[in-house]
């Protein structure tokens, strides 16, 4: 079974426990920045061909958010969360470990490099609330990095068939804006 992760992105009382970036890199960019004794490359341009990959970055992973990001895996669901609504959706290919002093957003960033990257399909992107009827998958309130109980997950699962389905349908990122959850 595939996990389901949902990430805050979120600051809660004024202060980021972490911050995520995400971007879409162009492939050869991202590899004039990371050491080339990472052996990840080859598998970034099968899973990229076209050169563009899509990595989401983490900088001052605290304990809080490691425990979570070690349990992730290819496959997993990973659904970005902000003011209950799921901003995205995207479904982990690769993830690696740094830090990676070299990685250099194009806007920069205040706190150094990034900690911990991992790699996506092409995120479904926009605001989706969480209504009521989702309740069965999923919750309330969502902090840091959070794995969606299993329970959940099955739930999911039993009534989708997969996790793709889930997204496509439930959360209608096939549908257009308007008639997300009306």
């Amino acid at each position: 079974m595939s996990n389901v992760f949902i990430l805050a992105l979120d600051d809660r009382d004024g202060e980021r426990t972490a911050t995520v970036r995400d971007a879409a890199w162009e492939l050869e960019k991202l590899f004039s920045m990371i050491p080339a004794t990472m052996n990840f490359r080859e598998a970034l341009m099968q899973f990229y061909p076209r050169g563009i990959c899509y990595a989401w970055c983490l900088w001052n992973a605290g304990t809080g958010w490691k425990a979570p990001w070690h349990g992730m895996e290819e496959g997993d669901l990973v659904l970005g969360y902000s003011n209950r609504s799921i901003m995205y959706a995207a479904s982990i290919l690769l993830k690696a470990n740094g830090p990676f002093p070299a990685v250099n957003l194009p806007d920069g960033h205040p706190e150094g490099s990034p900690e911990l990257i991992w790699f996506t399909d092409k995120p479904h992107v926009g605001e989706v609330p969480i209504v009521p009827q989702m309740s069965r998958y999923l919750g309330g309130e969502y902090l840091g990095v959070t794995k969606l109980e299993d329970a959940n997950v099955r739930n999911i699962l039993s009534d989708y068939g997969s996790l793709d389905t889930f997204v496509h349908l439930c959360l209608r990122y096939d549908f257009p804006f308007s008639l997300r959850h009306s």
